[in-house]
């Protein structure tokens, strides 16, 4: 009979399988080592790696320095001897082991797939869960994963129900996969379908109990839960089963299922909304573990616009391309997307524009041309570099040599500023810079009163309808932040999300905002064309000829479809 490391180790697959037998033998003298061995091991295989969590480790109990140490030669090992936890990622680690609900704040960029991998990496037999919110997301989850030798399944809307994938459906029945990733819609017909999707009946079912399985649950980019899941000031929620969420993972999965919800945005108001949507209870039977929000690699700017957000000459100073720029733009209507990606080709040669240095990504393009496309902008020698897209590459997307994030026209809310913020320098030396283009009229507004302390409160409340324009929609924080030219930014946002951290305001780059005069801003840090300053003769408007490139074959388009 195996044993119960061999087990564990064999959970973990790889292609090369030369290199598997290798790791799981390392694995398995891991799960192996008694207690009184882990520590001289540790310090033997991590050296210097180690000496860097002394003092959080002599703060821990026994059975949490055990964990600790165990979680950190596994991560070592299945990195291929780059990686060894974080402190925050420790602390996941430590509630999730004790079977706890938690809700962790930390930074973007700040390692909590790490994060959730640590648990699964110690005990490896039961089945994870994480929910996830975007496809594009989940994709990049499963790849995540496979890397470290977690076999990972994603099931969404574009996920097979029919018998012909009964392959598939075969191996998640028979535990196959140790993390499942799915969107909250899996868990039920929320939207109004009466089909019950698969893994829901899955789930339900008593005979196959499935659901007894599943050891743990992850809730990532849990902000989802209030920005898309319940009634907000009078708006219907766009996915209404994220506000259900709570009640699905309660009825489908045994009741003491520990639940991790984790967010790099989570102020109080919030942070409230996810306990009460998932029945997390009384503030002492759970953990918030709470790191800063703080990027310290981001400079942030505001920028009038000039003329209107049809007016794309202001987008002219990207151009040259400093010598590895990676520029990332963000939209909030499709049209502009596609008129402006046409408006910024013109400026290229020919050549440049056949290997797609400027692109377009977004729900209408079709799935192969979304998957080449950010492929081509997320390999650090890729030809795109410059992407034009929305909310899909909002949230957890992780591009690690983004050097510049525009945000077209102010965002209604500071959550969704925020994350589409946190996509710039998300490797280590890199300098960032967060350009917000800002309508004229956003500063004739004045920021309406908080209502049940939601620092978003829009300037109308209850909006009308799902239909409420921008000027309706637009937050009080956010109106502040724009007009508060005396405050800083790191200021601004500390207050917002509660941080007291020692690291709120930390600024590794040489300039922190524009919001200090007597430091000011060198932008040839990153581009070197100039930025328009008055309005151009003749402004730049959408035309709805430019929603189709001439020059673009048409099977890169497709019918609108979900992300999730």
């Amino acid at each position: 009979m195996e044993s119960l490391a061999t087990k564990r180790a064999k959970r973990f697959t790889w292609d090369d399988k030369r290199f598997q037998e290798e790791i799981r033998t390392k694995l398995e003298h891991i799960y192996n080592l008694q207690a009184d061995d882990l520590l001289g091991f540790a310090r033997e295989r991590l050296g210097s790696r180690l000496e860097s969590l002394d003092g959080y480790l002599k703060e821990l109990d026994s059975k949490q320095l055990q964990d600790a140490l165990r979680a950190s030669l596994l991560l070592f090992t299945v990195s291929r001897e780059q990686m060894v936890p974080r402190e925050m990622q420790l602390d996941c680690l430590h509630s999730m082991a004790a079977r706890k609900n938690s809700m962790v704040n930390a930074s973007t960029g700040s390692g909590k797939t790490i994060a959730m991998l640590l648990p699964i990496l110690l005990e490896p037999e039961g089945i994870s869960l994480v929910i996830s919110p975007l496809k594009q997301l989940q994709t990049n989850q499963v790849t995540e994963f496979a890397f470290f030798g977690i076999a990972t399944a994603a099931i969404n809307s574009d996920t097979p129900q029919e018998r012909h994938a009964e392959e598939f459906w075969a191996r998640v029945r028979q535990g196959d996969f140790p993390i499942i990733i799915v969107s909250p819609e899996s868990f039920g017909p929320f939207e109004g379908g009466r089909q019950m999707p698969r893994f829901a009946s899955m789930l339900s079912d008593n005979y196959l109990r499935y659901g007894s399985r599943i050891s743990r649950v992850f809730v990532d980019e849990a902000h989802f839960i209030y920005t898309s899941g319940v009634l907000l000031h009078g708006a219907q929620p766009s996915r209404r089963a994220y506000g259900k969420l709570g009640d699905a993972i309660r009825l489908r999965l045994p009741k003491n299922t520990p639940v991790q919800a984790l967010s790099g945005t989570l102020p109080q108001h919030i942070k409230w909304v996810i306990q009460a949507t998932l029945h997390f209870g009384p503030v002492h039977t759970w953990d918030f573990i709470k790191y800063t929000s703080n990027r310290s690699n981001i400079t942030y700017v505001f920028w009038e616009v000039m003329g209107s957000l049809n007016t794309f000459e202001n987008l002219n100073f990207i151009f040259p391309l400093a010598h590895g720029a990676k520029i990332l733009i963000y939209f909030d209507d499709i049209n502009q997307v596609a008129a402006a990606t046409t408006y910024l080709q013109s400026f290229l040669s020919q050549e440049d524009r056949i290997r797609g240095v400027v692109r377009e990504y977004h729900s209408e393009m079709s799935d192969e041309y979304r998957r080449r496309v950010y492929q081509e902008f997320s390999c650090p020698d890729g030809n795109t570099r410059v992407l034009l897209t929305m909310s899909a590459c909002a949230v957890g997307v992780d591009i690690s040599n983004v050097t510049i994030v525009i945000q077209w026209g102010v965002c209604c809310n500071i959550p969704d500023w925020r994350q589409r913020g946190g996509r710039v320098a998300r490797s280590p030396g890199i300098q960032g810079l967060y350009i917000t283009f800002v309508e004229s009229w956003v500063k004739g507004k004045v920021p309406p009163d908080e209502i049940d302390g939601d620092p978003d409160t829009p300037l109308v409340s209850p909006l009308p309808d799902k239909a409420a324009s921008k000027h309706q929609r637009v937050g009080s924080a956010m109106i502040k932040l724009v007009k508060n030219t005396s405050l800083c930014v790191r200021d601004f946002l500390a207050a917002y999300f509660d941080d007291t951290t020692l690291e709120r305001t930390l600024c590794t780059n040489m300039w922190c905002c524009d919001r200090h005069p007597a430091n000011p801003i060198d932008y040839s840090r990153w581009f070197t064309g100039s930025r328009l300053t008055v309005p151009p003769p003749a402004a730049r408007r959408v035309n709805p000829s430019d929603r189709r490139d001439p020059k673009r074959p048409e099977g890169e388009r497709k019918h609108p479809q979900t992300n999730f």
